[in-house]
Order: C-alpha cells, then structure tokens, then sequence
C-alpha cells in the first residue's frame, strides 16, 4: 500500500500540522529558547529600571540622545556633557527616531537589542545551516551556545549599547555575505557600521579578507567604504561636534602617545610594552571568560577571527580596566567575530562525528561559564546585587511578574514620588540611577554636575552650564555619606536657594525658590571619567 502524503485527502489537519512541526523543529526549537531568552532579560531589565537600578552612565545618556534627535532639539546630552555627534558616530539613533515619537523610552532601548542580540543567535544557526552539512541541529547547539555566554547575559544586563545592538546586523551581515544574499548583507552592513564608529573597523578587516581571498572588487569597495565611514566620523563629524575630537583615543592609550601616530610608534620601539599588557592577569581572566566558553575552538579558523582584531587591540592595550572586562560592551564586538569564527572551525571538520563532538563540548563548557560567570537566573551572580530580586523568589515568580518587593522598596517608591514631582519642561539634577527616569527633557545633569564637574564633556569643568538654570535636585543623602565635599554642597543649596517639597527614607525632592548666590565649585577631578 503507498503511503499517505502531506496533501493527500485522506492526511488529516492534525498530520499535516504535524509535519510541518517535524519539518521546523530544528527552528521552533531554536526559536523557543531564543523566547525564553529575551523574555527573561527583558523582564529582569525592566525590574532594573523601575526599582531604580539602572544608571544615567549610559542608559540615560543614550535615552536622552534618541528622545533629543526624535523631538528636533539641540543634540547635546546633558547628562555626558557632550554633544551626542561629538561623542560617537551613534547613527543607529534615527532608527529608533520614529518609536520615539510614539512615546518609546529605556524599555524600548532595552527590547531593541535583546532582540537584536538574539537575531545574533539566529543568524549562528542560519550560518551552520548553510555552510555545514547537515548542520541543522549543530546549529541549534551553536546558537544556544551563544545565548548562554556569559558575555551575552551581561550585556542585557548592562540595558543598552550601540556596540550590543551591532551583534545580530555584524552576525547575519557576515551570513548574507557567505551566501551571496548581496542585497541583505549591504542592508545589514550599514546597520552595523551606522550603530558605531569602531564597528566600520570589522568591516575594513572583511574587505581585506575578500580581498586576501582574490575578491578584489567586493573586497575593495566594502574595505574602501568601511575606512571612507571611520574617517568621516572620527577626523571630520567628531571634530565639528566637538573640539577635542575622538577624546576616546588619547584617554584609552595614554600610556602609548595618546595619538594614533604615537601609539604606533610606541608599540614599535616598545614591543616589551605591548607583551606586558597583552599578557596581564585581567587581560588574560577575559581571554579565558570570552573564548573558554567555546572551548577555544574558532582559534581553528584564524582568518576569521582577524576580523576582532582591531577591537582585540583595543581591549588588550588600553589603559583603563572597565575595557577588559568580559561584563561590559567593549565584548559585543569580539562576541559576534568568535561565534562567526566558532561556526566556520566546526565546519572544516570534515567528519560528522567530529563536528558533532565539538559542537557537544561548546555546548558543555557554554552551560559551565554561564553557570560560573553568567548573570541569569541560576547561575552564580544570580544572586549577588546585579538585579533588584530577593532570595526567596524564583524564575516562575520572574515570569509572572508576582515579585515581592526587594530590601530597598522603600528608597524606591520615595525616588519614584520624587520624579513624579518634576515638572516636564523643569531643569533637573538628580542622583545617578534616578536621571534615566528623567531623560526626556532637555536639561537634565547627573548630581553634583553643573556646581561640581563630575563625568562632565571632556576636562569636567569645560563648558559646565549655569547653576541657575536648574529648577530640581533629586538626591539620595545615602549616597553622599564619606563626600564632604557633595554634602556640604547639599545642605547649602537647600539652605540658600532649594525648598525641599518631599523627603523620605533619604530621598530628597527639592525645588528652586531663590537665584543663586555663589559661583560652582571646580571639579577637582581632572579629565574624562568615562568615554
């Protein structure tokens, strides 16, 4: 007797849906625990932000700049002291331009790039499909692989980075590009480079690559592009925004010239230098952090890896420990390179049960890191103060939305009734992790800034706004225990020129009732704190 098929009268509903089913289910697999993934991090996301544990530096900042773009005002963010094209080539922001004007805020930020990130999961596992054979489940382990990364979980955690929301555009840009989808990877390519300068970088070393390769036009228009972008940007769009320039080169490799020339030259007469700073112990804790969790296999293919090699330098040479720190968004770029690397070393392997243990083992030593160095629920941090849960709650609860209030609710509901005190159009300066509830405005200084400089433009005192213009102070006193300098500040400004309107649990809510009588303090900080 022939077989009934998919169409054949006599096939039910049932069956025929059930081989679509079978016929997906490496997709729907993938697809659900990419679900579970986002739905996860958004909602221990928003936890952050609503009980106040998300931060002006740099969520708030980037809110203000998208709100500031979207409602055509002057672009400068005062919260960083910067004007927003002085700062970074951050095109990625007319993008989000029109959900702006449809009232989208830092949870939007936040559902934009856990989305993007997880299309970083699915363009691993489009890329296996396509250029392993038989690759379907292996890609599924892969991309799994990738959503438990430490790194990954961290960068949801850290709310919103350009550089984060460039690993699904840089990933499927580089699958477009190995499937001759041309039209989708230029699409994607110029999502990547609009969301940063840096990431131009990654596409020059792709275009040498071709090149390499003997794709001399592709190769040479894309590197051509790619160096014409990172120019324009930091020898021509930063400088006219911003005098100083691209401020990041000089304060990152200080200790190499603080110049492009000078690093270089440094590097050359001082290659005993380089080594010591490639080989320190924290640049070796964020070698093993990145690539332990693929078990060190895209070092399998090399050329690929080469396309991370300008931001390796980066993480490697720079002065200033946050970069090399496996937590933060100086890895989004080196994350999206080692999982594109990871795919092509399974690849090569040309017998299946070779591939297959590989990609088993990457898929164990994942599960391991994330358990040890990850910060979702059920790993090690879980626990430790990254996300405002109690010890007594558990994932169903997290889900659910039924948390119980954390230790600190009420220093939260006080910060909560203080925003809702401030006036839409009212000038503000408010405490670090209250200023992201008020980025929509055009005003709006991270306490003591504008009295005292304090992560301010680029020396601190350059350029501080007027003391006068503010109408607000929302600050918590518990911060400012052991700062006598801030304290002192506080209680003359509300005994001179503030009424505090509310007060509770140290949260302090106060408004402008007389002009200033004395001059800001300088900072006694010296230059940038943070880039």
């Amino acid at each position: 007797m022939k077989p009934t098929l998919p169409g054949h009268p006599a096939v039910t509903q049932r069956q025929r849906l059930a081989a679509v089913l079978y016929r997906y289910r490496h997709a729907l697999l993938l697809g659900w625990l990419a679900l579970i993934w986002w739905a996860t991090f958004y909602r221990l996301g928003a936890l952050r932000f609503d009980r106040f544990w998300s931060f002006g530096f740099d969520l708030g900042l980037f809110d203000q700049a998208v709100w500031l773009i979207a409602h055509f005002k002057n672009p400068f963010m005062t919260i960083r002291g910067l004007d927003v094209w002085g700062h970074h080539g951050n095109f990625i922001f007319l993008l989000f331009v029109p959900f702006y004007w449809l009232g989208a805020g830092a949870k939007f930020l936040l559902a934009a790039q856990l989305s993007s990130q997880v299309l970083g999961a699915v363009g691993v596992y489009l890329l296996a499909r396509d250029v392993i054979k038989q690759g379907r489940w292996l890609g599924v382990g892969l991309a799994a692989s990738m959503l438990l990364h430490p790194s990954m979980q961290f960068l949801a955690w850290e709310y919103f980075h350009p550089e984060s929301f460039a690993i699904g555009p840089i990933i499927l840009a580089y699958w477009a590009l190995r499937t001759n989808r041309m039209r989708w990877f230029w699409t994607l390519a110029v999502l990547a480079m609009a969301c940063k300068e840096d990431i131009t970088l990654v596409f020059v070393m792709l275009g040498l690559l071709l090149v390499a390769k003997r794709q001399f036009r592709l190769g040479g228009y894309l590197a051509g592009l790619a160096a014409l972008w990172y120019v324009s940007v930091t020898k021509i769009l930063i400088p006219l925004r911003n005098p100083a320039g691209p401020f990041y080169e000089g304060h990152f490799f200080s200790q190499y010239g603080g110049s492009l020339g000078g690093i270089v030259k440094t590097m050359v007469r001082h290659p005993s230098r380089v080594w010591h700073d490639l080989t320190a112990p924290n640049r070796r804790t964020w070698y093993l952090r990145v690539w332990f969790p693929v078990a060190f296999v895209p070092f399998l293919a090399p050329e690929v890896l080469l396309l991370l090699l300008p931001m390796l330098a980066v993480v490697a040479l720079a002065g200033v420990s946050w970069v090399q720190d496996y937590r933060y968004h100086y890895v989004a770029i080196p994350l999206a390179i080692t999982f594109l690397a990871t795919v092509e070393a399974v690849a090569r392997l040309r017998v299946p049960w070779r591939r297959q243990l590989v990609v088993s083992l990457i898929v164990a030593t994942s599960l391991l890191s994330a358990l040890r160095w990850g910060v979702g629920p059920g790993t090690h941090e879980y626990r430790r103060g990254y996300w405002p849960v109690s010890s007594s709650e558990n994932y169903l609860d997290l889900l659910a939305g039924t948390l119980g209030p954390p230790s600190n609710w009420p220093v939260s509901e006080a910060k909560r009734h203080a925003v809702s005190l401030v006036p839409a159009s009212a000038s503000v300066s408010a405490a670090f992790n209250v200023n992201p509830h008020l980025a929509h405005r055009t005003h709006v200084y991270e306490w003591p800034n504008p009295w005292i400089g304090t992560n301010w433009g680029i020396c601190n005192v350059d350029n501080l706004h007027d003391p006068a213009t503010v109408d607000w102070l929302i600050v918590d006193r518990s911060y400012l225990e052991g700062d006598p300098l801030q304290e002192s500040l506080l209680e003359r400004l509300l005994r001179e020129e503030f009424s505090i309107r509310y007060e509770e649990s140290g949260v302090v809510a106060a408004e402008r009732v007389k002009p200033p009588a004395t001059v800001r303090t300088p900072s006694p900080q010296g230059c940038l704190e943070r880039p």
